[in-house]
């Protein structure tokens, strides 16, 4: 199933909107390795929407709110692998790379869960967003 442009556009810019609030909210714990995430944002933002928009639109309330937070933790495991990977391509000394990655991973993890009550409702919107998003696609007269 291929993502229509209406849904590539607006997983693009859910993904653009949580790749800025992340820079707002770690920006000093992750210091310049955050962009490396912020820039793979859209992309982020598009391979989350495809894999998990489906099953948010196709449960129940309660399954909703699951269904949210995994696909929080989903975006952030990737937004802290890149992260992860910045840390090791950055890194002048030999380091392991496993170890480089998990340095973006579990901060990123961390973060993750020390907004989670922040987090996990704007995820929820976020999807519920993406669901009604046809109000931004109506043309207007006037």
């Amino acid at each position: 199933m291929n993502l229509s442009a209406r849904e590539t556009f607006l997983h693009s810019v859910a993904g653009i909107c949580w790749g800025g609030l992340v820079y707002l909210l770690g920006n000093k714990a992750l210091g310049p390795g955050i962009w490396s995430g912020v820039l793979a944002s859209p992309l982020i933002g598009l391979i989350v929407g495809r894999l998990m928009q489906p099953r948010f639109e196709n449960s129940s309330t309660g399954v909703r709110w699951l269904t949210s937070l995994v696909t929080l933790y989903f975006a952030a495991t990737l937004f802290g692998l890149v992260v992860g990977s910045w840390f090791w391509f950055a890194q002048t000394s030999n380091s392991r790379v496993l170890e480089r990655c998990w340095e973006g991973l579990a901060s990123t993890w961390y973060g993750c869960t020390l907004f989670l009550p922040l987090l996990w409702p704007l995820a929820y919107f976020t999807h519920w967003a993406i669901e009604h998003g046809d109000w931004f696609f109506v043309r207007r007269t006037g």
